[in-house]
């Protein structure tokens, strides 16, 4: 819907002491959107985020810079993501414009390129913003099972560490145990073959005596 706009739409718009009728409310709804991300152009009520004054004076303050303004509208879109717009400042706009007659990019196009364009995006971005209210409790849900799920894992990847230690030290028991067994094994057959031989020096030794 911006791609339209040129600043020669925004010199135009600038030029008017007083806009031609349905204009001023489509400004006036673009700085509902934007108070609290545009500080440099809108003065907000700190308690109620929302537009100090709503008049030409102050639509004109969105335009000082038509390419800073363009950049914010276009980039907006990442502000609707992080949700982070006041839902009474969207409520406003729905309330008090988006249902006025003439509050549509056929009817702004025939009194200002401007107009129409950010028209246009007014809509557009109220649209996605409640397309975000649906889905930002979905994603908040996702987010906290990954979160969850990320958690298991370390837990499991914790627990298996420990298992792995444990593993190796008990390999480190049974093989000295088995070294152990083995030497018991060797000592115990170096023990039967020397009472083989003293047996059999015994043997021999009455042999030769009762000769």
């Amino acid at each position: 819907a911006l791609g339209g706009i040129n600043k020669n739409d925004f010199r135009v718009a600038k030029s008017w002491n007083s806009p031609p009728t349905g204009v001023l409310e489509v400004f006036a709804s673009c700085l509902y959107l934007l108070a609290g991300f545009f500080p440099e152009a809108i003065e907000i009520d700190p308690k109620s985020k929302k537009p100090k004054t709503i008049d030409w004076k102050s639509c004109l303050k969105l335009m000082k810079s038509p390419e800073d303004f363009l950049s914010r509208l276009q980039n907006f879109k990442e502000t609707v993501d992080a949700n982070l717009v006041p839902a009474s400042n969207v409520q406003a706009v729905k309330n008090n414009y988006l249902n006025l007659p003439f509050f549509n990019m056929e009817d702004m196009a025939a009194k200002s390129g401007a107009a129409k364009g950010i028209c246009g995006w007014v809509i557009n971005i109220v649209k996605y913003w409640e397309v975000i209210q649906v889905v930002e409790p979905k994603r908040q849900k996702l987010k906290e099972a990954i979160e969850q799920l990320d958690a298991a894992t370390k837990q499991l990847n914790e627990v298996e560490e420990r298992v792995r230690k444990l593993q190796e030290e008990l390999q480190v028991l049974v093989d000295e145990y088995n070294k152990a067994d083995n030497a018991k094994k060797e000592a115990i057959a170096e023990a039967e073959k020397y009472a083989l031989r003293l047996s059999l020096a015994q043997r021999l030794v009455r042999a030769l005596g009762s000769e």
